[in-house]
């Protein structure tokens, strides 16, 4: 992690209220990101904002956090995409805290003195009524379009709260999940979130890894070269 340690500033051991400060300060800033690792050995926090941009850049001599359009998105925001260079970063690693700053106490010392956010009530749920039709539709065109393999299905539930939802109470309910990464990306009011076994690539010391679950390519036919 090399762009990671030539940023730290700071570091000290890791103390039991670290965690929850942090993720209290990721509600009072505007841009953030958070990322934790399936083994949750190694925690990520990025706040505030350098430069943005609604595409992964090319080249950056930083870390950048960020999320790429699945498709054509008509509304502005993260699913529009959105990346960002953060201010600062804190890193959780070993009991250790790592900043890319030295004032990282100060805004801690802050937040402790703040009222907690109480965490919203489920007060209306909707799922889409179609979904047995929707699934009967597809299993008739798989049994006759033989092109095609895989086919992804989901569906939306939307669910309304009594309050607006924050990532201090978001994120300790994803942890609870196990073997899997968690990720979230705030920008003013909105929020991306999700948790998945899956890890595109990872590069380090001139390795690459991945974990793709879902991966359908038969063994032998890749080349990396």
């Amino acid at each position: 992690m090399v762009i990671i340690d030539e940023l730290i500033q700071y570091r000290r051991t890791l103390r039991s209220m670290d965690r929850s400060l942090l993720n209290q300060m990721l509600d009072n800033v505007q841009v953030a990101a958070f990322f934790e690792t399936s083994d949750k050995k190694s925690t990520m926090y990025a706040f505030g904002q350098k430069k943005i941009w609604s595409k992964m850049p090319d080249k950056t001599d930083s870390i950048v956090f960020g999320a790429s359009s699945f498709d054509d998105q008509l509304e502005a925001g993260i699913m529009k995409g959105f990346w960002f260079e953060p201010e600062f970063l804190v890193l959780l690693q070993d009991n250790q805290l790592l900043s890319s700053t030295t004032a990282i106490d100060d805004y801690l010392m802050q937040l402790s003195q703040l009222k907690k956010t109480q965490a919203p009530q489920i007060i209306d749920e909707s799922a889409e009524a179609d979904w047995q039709a929707r699934v009967q539709t597809l299993i008739n065109e798989l049994s006759v379009n033989r092109s095609l393999k895989k086919v992804v299905f989901s569906r939306q539930q939307q669910i309304t709260l009594s309050a607006k939802l924050v990532l201090s109470k978001v994120i300790p309910a994803l942890q609870k999940q196990q073997d899997v990464y968690h990720a979230a990306l705030k920008r003013d009011t909105e929020l991306f979130i999700t948790a998945t076994p899956e890890r595109l690539v990872k590069i380090n010391d001139n390795q690459v890894e991945t974990a793709a679950v879902a991966g359908t390519i038969r063994r032998g036919q890749i080349d990396l070269e």
